[in-house]
């Protein structure tokens, strides 16, 4: 009968108790492409590339609305980029964060 009663009191308190919900929404807009052509190569015909490309400003935007405060992490997926190769990403001055 004890562990009946202790039974129906914490299915009781775990119905009443508040839970917890992080909601999170994801927007992404705007789109940017780069062709590289020979007219990146720093010296013409058999040099290097040039060492950084920049999109224009906010060519893509992030929205990201969430309850709690949040983390964004940005990795490269491709196995094809040379190993020397860094994606940045910056924050926008104007952003804020909760």
């Amino acid at each position: 009968m004890f562990i009946k009663t202790v039974f129906i009191i914490l299915s009781f308190l775990l119905f009443i108790l508040p839970i917890e919900v992080n909601a999170v929404s994801i927007d992404a807009s705007g789109y940017w492409n780069l062709n590289i052509t020979e007219k990146d190569l720093i010296s013409g015909a058999g040099s290097e590339l040039k060492s950084e490309y920049r999109s224009v400003k906010n060519a893509v935007k992030l929205s990201i609305k969430a309850q709690k405060k949040w983390t964004v992490d940005v990795k490269k997926m491709d196995t094809n980029w040379p190993e020397n190769f860094t994606l940045k990403v910056k924050k926008h001055p104007a952003a804020t964060t909760p």
